[in-house]
């Protein structure tokens, strides 16, 4: 809200409310309706904004699949590796003798590096699918109002938003006072 507008809103109140009270007041279809601040509750984004939440659900969903797709695959690989060294296959099929490394050690550090690594490779592809979506992202954020911090504040505790907020939160580009870059 403009300043201005505050400071206009402050006056028409000066004289009217007790010291130490606090209401708000919304206007609707030149309506005002007026509710103690205790009894206020924010609407969830998606009864407020239905349009953004869906834009950033459907952001949120594509980073997490861009993410997962890394982690399932090579994991599901090395498994499949380690099965066939344990149960002698290879030794069958390609005539190598490998048994130093059938040990459910070698087997668990295997499992643990190829988490790792794939785990780093996800959040990396999630960084990328992130950035090409970025600037429509700001653009709908802004043009429903809102700052990059009230955005996250309102977002934050939501489950299905939670990819989308931890990539808000991390985006370490400039950024102006309204919470996104000039």
């Amino acid at each position: 809200m403009e300043a201005e507008r505050q400071e206009e809103i402050g006056r028409k109140l000066d004289g009217f409310l007790a010291d130490g009270e606090r209401f708000v007041a919304e206007c609707h279809d030149a309506r005002v309706d007026v509710q103690p601040i205790e009894d206020t509750k924010l609407r969830p984004l998606s009864d407020e904004d239905p349009e953004l939440y869906g834009h950033l659900a459907a952001v949120s969903e594509i980073l997490s699949d861009a993410g997962s797709n890394f982690v399932l695959f090579p994991m599901m690989t090395v498994a499949i590796v380690c099965l066939i060294i344990q149960m002698k296959w290879i030794d069958t099929i390609g005539g190598i003798d490998i048994e130093e490394v059938r040990s459910f050690w070698v087997y668990g550090i295997a499992l643990g590096v190829c988490f790792f690594l794939s785990g780093h490779v996800a959040l990396w592809v999630e960084g990328l699918a992130y950035r090409r979506y970025r600037d429509e992202l700001v653009r709908h954020i802004r043009d429903a109002g809102f700052t990059r911090w009230h955005l996250l504040a309102r977002i934050s505790q939501d489950e299905d938003l939670s990819n989308i907020a931890d990539k808000l939160k991390t985006d370490w580009r400039e950024w102006s006072e309204s919470g996104f870059d000039r």
